[in-house]
């Protein structure tokens, strides 16, 4: 009887995706983050980091440190030498009140132009 060939000993490549890591940025000091912690405790795995802008005041804010943040981890992302697998895969979001701001419709613009994802929140009047 032949013998079969022997096992490769090489490592098997990786079977599955990373997880996709979610970079929140919101105003307020209550709401907002309180619900987005109670996700992330009952979301198993939740891979969340919630930045607050308590003193943001208007969208045009937030949507601008959004951009910001999205900047720096291209940049960051180039001097380490190209993608890292574990980042190429994650979102950052702007989320801020449908109120009566001016420029809302810019901030939701500028975020949909640089690939920020936006969450409008309705206060209950």
């Amino acid at each position: 009887m032949a013998r079969s060939p022997p096992a490769s000993l090489r490592r098997r490549g990786p079977t599955r995706e990373p997880k996709q890591r979610f970079t929140i940025i919101c105003e307020g000091q209550n709401t907002e983050p309180a619900y987005f912690r109670a996700l992330e405790a009952t979301v198993r795995d939740a891979l969340i980091q919630l930045i607050v802008e308590p003193a943001a005041g208007v969208p045009m804010t937030i949507a601008q440190r959004a951009v910001d943040l999205a900047r720096q981890r291209r940049k960051d992302r180039r001097r380490r030498g190209g993608t890292d697998s574990y980042e190429e895969n994650d979102a950052i979001w702007a989320v801020f009140d449908r109120d009566q701001h001016p420029h809302f419709d810019e901030a939701v613009g500028l975020c949909e132009a640089k690939g920020i994802g936006v969450a409008r929140s309705k206060p209950l009047l």
